[in-house]
């Protein structure tokens, strides 16, 4: 146990200040003007979302019919896969519709009939209304 004599000798080594539960010793307690996480997170670090528009944005070199010329790396992508899409190269054109629907160039109902397999333009829904009107009709000779 603790007499009077060593806990005044104490107390005045902590400045007067009673060490206990939510009263750390002033040796540890936080110093001013000094961060309480001091390896927190680096100031400046980028965002994930932040580094990925940086390296899209950068500006690249590329050749074209009228010599070389400075785009962003996103653009020169797009350029080239338009090019693959003009060239006929059918992943290319699906990746190029992708993304004038997304940004919302293209709309679903303005897309070709033709991708999708089960539209039919005017054109073939009257032929194939003809040939089931064909195919029901009674041929003449069977007539009475």
């Amino acid at each position: 146990m603790i007499d009077d004599d060593e806990y005044t000798e104490e107390r005045s080594r902590q400045g007067g200040y009673q060490v206990g539960y939510g009263k750390p010793p002033a040796e540890s307690r936080f110093k001013p003007g000094r961060s309480g996480n001091p390896k927190g997170r680096p100031k400046g670090g980028k965002a994930f979302g932040t580094i990925i528009r940086d390296i899209l944005s950068e500006k690249v070199d590329v050749r074209t019919a009228r010599g070389s010329r400075k785009m962003p790396a996103f653009e020169a992508m797009l350029r080239t896969k338009l090019n693959h899409a003009l060239k006929g190269d059918a992943k290319a054109t699906e990746q190029i519709m992708k993304v004038a629907r997304d940004v919302g160039l293209v709309r679903e109902s303005d897309a070709d009939p033709a991708s999708d397999p089960n539209t039919l333009s005017v054109e073939d829904e009257e032929i194939l209304r003809r040939g089931i009107e064909m195919a029901t009709r009674p041929p003449d000779d069977m007539e009475p």
